[in-house]
């Protein structure tokens, strides 16, 4: 039982970070390394570590590790598959902050999906700095920005 867990959430980490993967190749012209998404981003152990301790709450999360600050968003523990959490935009206010813009969905009461628990997130990694960071849920018809929870 324990090993599905695992299973379908690295499944679902893969197919989250996998359709993001486009935007990130775009993202990263603009910024010019300072964002790591996708394949581009390699967790340390740290990282991970750091990681499984907090997806089980919903929220947004930055830890800075080194060079880097982690950025997560996070929908907490899910009844099934079929929830997702996708970055759909990121952008640097001249200089003033990043925006992340973020999307959550959830599969219809018609969808048939695998009745599992599940971890939704997606997570970047953006250059340390003093720069602010903002997430906005832009899942509906206006974006609503998602204050940071405490880390751990």
């Amino acid at each position: 039982m324990q090993r599905n867990r695992i299973i379908i959430v690295v499944m679902l980490l893969a197919s989250v970070l996998g359709g993001a993967a486009w935007a990130a190749n775009s993202m990263l012209d603009r910024q010019a390394q300072e964002v790591l998404m996708g394949p581009q981003l390699t967790l340390t152990p740290e990282m991970e570590d750091w990681l499984d301790s907090i997806k089980d709450e919903a929220g947004a999360w930055v830890k800075t590790f080194g060079q880097y600050r982690l950025v997560v968003i996070t929908m907490g523990e899910m009844p099934s598959a079929g929830y997702a959490v996708e970055i759909v935009d990121l952008d640097e206010s001249n200089g003033a902050k990043w925006v992340v813009d973020v999307t959550f969905t959830a599969p219809g009461p018609d969808d048939m999906v695998a009745t599992v628990i599940t971890y939704p997130y997606a997570v970047m990694a953006i250059k340390a700095g003093d720069t602010p960071i903002v997430v906005r849920d832009v899942s509906g018809a206006e974006p609503i920005e998602l204050p940071f929870t405490n880390t751990k």
